[in-house]
């Protein structure tokens, strides 16, 4: 977005929001107390200044929260959608899942109809804690789901004894 049209959805916010500025800007902004309350007061000039740029600050916070949620509501999910929205182009495969999609070319785009067969438990664990969302994120795209895909892996993992082993020893008779 650039500056000029952000500074135009600033302002467009701002006027939305002119009603923060109605206390600033009415004739006597006393004159309900005075009337209801019977107070008598002649508030300083510099008063209205303060209501003013508070109004005015009000306003614009509210606006920039505005935008900073729509833009936020417009911000893909993951990182394949990112790549798609900036170049316009499915990103190519990361280099470090080569292990588990056999056809990768380098620089190959990720596609729908990409096989991905399962990982070993030794390659999940070299993965950094960010690959693994990117993997996560990935196979989501390819409409896997990856708790199924992770215990596909963890059933290959070998499991341990069911009855543990005792070797006991004697001592020898002397």
């Amino acid at each position: 977005m650039n500056h000029i049209k952000s500074l135009g959805l600033l302002l467009r916010g701002i006027a939305t929001r002119i009603y923060w500025l109605i206390p600033a800007i009415m004739s006597d902004p006393w004159d309900l107390a005075e009337r209801w309350f019977g107070i008598k007061w002649n508030p300083p000039v510099w008063l209205g200044w303060v209501l003013l740029a508070t109004g005015l600050f009000i306003a614009i916070f509210l606006a920039y929260h505005e935008l900073r949620m729509q833009k936020l509501a417009f911000e893909p999910a993951n990182w394949i959608e990112k790549y798609k929205r900036e170049h316009h182009k499915l990103p190519p495969i990361p280099d470090y899942f080569h292990d588990i999609v056999p056809s990768y070319v380098k620089g190959e785009p990720i596609t729908l109809n990409i096989e991905v067969i399962p990982m070993s438990g030794q390659f999940w664990n070299r993965l950094l804690p960010s690959q693994k969302q990117e993997l996560r994120e990935m196979l989501e795209f390819l409409k896997i789901n990856p708790d199924d895909y992770i215990a596909k892996m963890q059933r290959m993992l070998p499991t341990s004894s069911p009855t543990p082993i005792h070797i006991k020893y004697s001592k020898p008779n002397s």
